[in-house]
């Protein structure tokens, strides 16, 4: 359904209700794209298969097996807003950055509690 505004000036303007992207919302395909083209560039030692990533509410499910979790973090901290803080933990336990994925790991990253941002 198209609706018409006006814009600052006082003139109309077609709306379909869909908002333009803000400038520095991270490009979700984008991160993908590039960590499928490193598997590609790349041996892991195991075949690629899918890990569950998560941090606070937001989540993905990419295939990533065979990667470290530093080169994961490094990929999607902007995509799932993953601050330097919080800390890996795969499948509950935490974690370093140096840790090999694995196919149907869940990798999440905390903070620790009391923390912001």
């Amino acid at each position: 359904m198209t609706q018409r505004q006006q814009n600052p000036e006082g003139n109309d303007q077609n709306h379909t209700g869909s908002q333009p992207k803000a400038g520095n919302v991270p490009d979700v395909d984008q991160t993908l794209n590039d960590l499928d083209a490193a598997s590609k560039g790349s041996t892991p030692s195991s075949p690629l298969g899918t890990v569950h990533i998560e941090h606070g509410a937001n989540d993905l499910d990419v295939s990533v097996a065979g990667f470290k979790v530093g080169k994961v973090r490094n990929s999607v901290k902007s995509v799932l807003n993953i601050g330097d803080n919080a800390k890996p933990y795969v499948n509950g336990q935490q974690v370093g950055e140096s840790y090999e994925l694995k196919a149907g790991d869940q990798l999440e990253f905390m903070k620790e509690s009391g923390q912001k941002g």
